[in-house]
């Protein structure tokens, strides 16, 4: 199957300077990148180029032709948001990407906080031949014996589903 990206790229951010954004927030994406700081700050020092990837069924990025009704509708459009589809699509994304830039040997580090420092972790998991490295903050990768049950971010995810369908309960 074939999958399209929308690019944006932002002032300086091919010449791998410190990438400027609006000041206005336009989606969710947006507000990652500009709390930040210390990405920003290291990249000059590598030379790198910082790109943030939307997570799709986030701000700008709703399959289905950007209809929330029609994504949002039912358990099958929502069968397709997993963390599982995003790190295809961010693998996907960055190979195409270190190409069209020419760079396709050039290193990648992932990073994020929070679920997206999962997100991270699992993509170093996932594809090591694509990213070097991952940075993860506050990311509840690792369980902890008796504190917290192994089990109770899955449970989460499956009581959400279950609200939005009850015919069809995943189960992770």
């Amino acid at each position: 199957s074939s999958v399209n990206f929308g690019y944006r790229f932002h002032s300086s951010a091919i010449k791998a300077q410190q990438v400027k954004l609006p000041r206005k927030s336009s989606g969710d994406i947006e507000w990652f990148a500009q709390n930040t700081g210390f990405m920003f700050d290291i990249a000059p020092h590598f030379q790198a180029l910082l790109v943030f990837i939307e997570h799709r069924f986030y701000g700008k990025s709703i399959p289905f032709g950007g209809d929330k009704d029609v994504a949002y509708s039912n358990a099958s459009t929502l069968g397709y948001l997993t963390s599982t589809q995003a790190l295809a699509d961010y693998a996907t994304l960055i190979i195409d990407l270190k190409k069209n830039l020419t760079a396709v040997d050039a290193p990648v580090v992932v990073f994020g906080g929070s679920y997206g420092g999962m997100l991270a972790s699992w993509f170093r998991l996932k594809y090591p031949h694509v990213a070097i490295g991952a940075l993860a903050s506050s990311a509840p990768i690792l369980n902890f014996e008796n504190i917290t049950s192994p089990y109770s971010f899955n449970n989460i995810i499956t009581q959400d589903f279950r609200v939005i369908s009850l015919n069809s309960i995943y189960l992770f």
